[in-house]
């Protein structure tokens, strides 16, 4: 992610969530002490200290798996849920973002897969399949919880979506790197 940062000390904001009443705000929501960020390249483990964000391994030193390319395995589940039952906490927040939405789009997952994992994972861990403007603002609340009391903007391109965000207001792209990928090698520029 690209961040830019102005430190004018602008006054905290409470941010709700899109879905509104009824909703924990977005900053109760991201305060558990561990977020797993499920995203379409990779999953990434963040162990959260007050202004510190700490990247952790996955668990048994292998490499995290891509949820959205075992979602739709019951033996991928079971192993996902299994190396998150070894994580350090029992408050586990796990956000997927653009590659699940995209397994779901094109069938690759279904939600029948998505309740199946929430289903394994340890008590005290929750799921939760972003929304487009729902990643960007965990994306933008992570660059504040970093940067207490400044003004920030950000634009974060991940393989299957792009966020932009800044005070006040949120994009969310369906244009990323993996689409970039797909559209320039199936250019004729690029075959010659």
């Amino acid at each position: 992610s690209w961040a830019v940062r102005t430190c004018a000390r602008a006054p905290p904001t409470t941010t709700r969530h899109a879905a509104g009443a009824g909703r924990s705000s977005l900053r109760e929501r991201f305060m558990p002490p561990l977020a797993i960020d499920c995203g379409s390249g990779g999953t990434r483990v963040f162990r959260l200290l007050d202004a510190i964000v700490e990247g952790l391994p996955w668990p048994d030193g292998e490499k995290a798996p891509v949820l959205s390319h075992i979602l739709a395995s019951a033996d991928g589940r079971a192993a996902f849920a299994a190396a998150v039952s070894k994580l350090p906490s029992d408050d586990i927040f796990v956000g997927a973002t653009a590659g699940v939405r995209h397994a779901l789009d094109s069938g690759a997952a279904s939600p029948a897969d998505i309740e199946a994992l929430r289903t394994l994972l340890p008590a005290g861990a929750s799921l939760e399949l972003l929304s487009p403007l729902d990643e960007a603002r965990f994306e933008l609340a992570a660059l504040r919880r970093q940067r207490p009391g400044c003004s920030a903007a950000m634009l974060s391109m991940g393989g299957k979506s792009m966020q932009l965000g800044s005070e006040g207001r949120l994009v969310s792209l369906p244009f990323a790197m993996h689409l970039g990928h797909d559209l320039l090698k199936a250019s004729p520029i690029h075959r010659s």
